[in-house]
């Protein structure tokens, strides 16, 4: 599936940004057989494409733009997602499925945003439960060992 994208770099001309003040460092325009990434940080950006078992990083440079080109099919079961350096190593956004959005924004702190009238909306793009305590046996808590002799050393 990903074989398909053909890559061309060019320069950010026409911003996708909505007006300012925006908390977006960068943008992606979703159409049915085409994708636009453009980066408006002074830092590089990696998409991270998923699908199924299969996943492609690809490095935007800062303020720059990349376009891929593909069958309207393609993106069907892709999910994207933003990696981002941090001074204290990397940050990663949450997963979007690419079919669902024709825009989608992500903030410095890596958050996920989608274009609404009067500005920027935060998405939750994939839920992942989270095991709360008090579904375990004993809430979660350690066995109780009881006052047993330490073995000796």
């Amino acid at each position: 599936m990903f074989t398909t994208l053909a890559a061309t770099l060019s320069l950010a001309s026409a911003p996708l940004l909505p007006a300012e003040p925006s908390p977006a460092v960068f943008a992606l325009a979703i159409e049915r057989n085409s994708l636009t990434a453009i980066n408006y940080s002074d830092d590089p950006q990696w998409l991270v494409f998923e699908s199924g078992s299969s996943t492609i990083m690809r490095a935007i440079a800062p303020h720059s733009s990349l376009a891929w080109q593909f069958p309207a099919s393609c993106l069907s079961d892709v999910e994207i997602s933003l990696l981002r350096p941090q001074r204290a190593g990397w940050m990663q956004s949450e997963r979007c499925s690419l079919n669902e959005h024709s825009e989608l924004y992500f903030s410095a702190d890596a958050r996920a945003y989608r274009a609404q009238a009067g500005g920027l909306e935060a998405l939750d793009c994939l839920h992942v439960p989270v095991i709360r305590p008090e579904s375990r046996p004993n809430g979660g808590q350690p066995p109780h060992i009881g006052d047993k002799p330490l073995p000796p050393v």
